[in-house]
């Protein structure tokens, strides 16, 4: 049933607004992965993220920006320079 296509406006309309709440579903909580990837990589390199430092990563809400900063926490090479990349948010 893979290629099958609604006959009715009604259903097709339905069906579309089902596929793209479902993509918003995965938006997001790919997301929120990211989010805990990043407080967590964060966690391990300071010891603690202050509640400033923790509202900046959930503020981000771009998945490209979140996967940068991913890179870039893991990348500091102490606590000093991981502080420098949280605070570039």
């Amino acid at each position: 049933m893979q290629k099958y296509e609604y006959q009715s406006d009604f259903a097709r309309k339905y069906f579309q607004e089902g596929i793209e709440k479902g993509i918003e579903k995965g938006r997001a909580e790919g997301r929120a992965r990211l989010v805990d990837a990043a407080l967590k990589i964060a966690s391990a390199k300071l010891g603690q993220v202050d509640a400033a430092e923790e509202a900046r990563i959930r503020a981000i809400s771009d998945a490209a920006k979140l996967e940068d900063l991913l890179v870039d926490l893991a990348q500091a090479a102490d606590d000093q320079a991981a502080r420098a990349v949280l605070a570039r948010l």
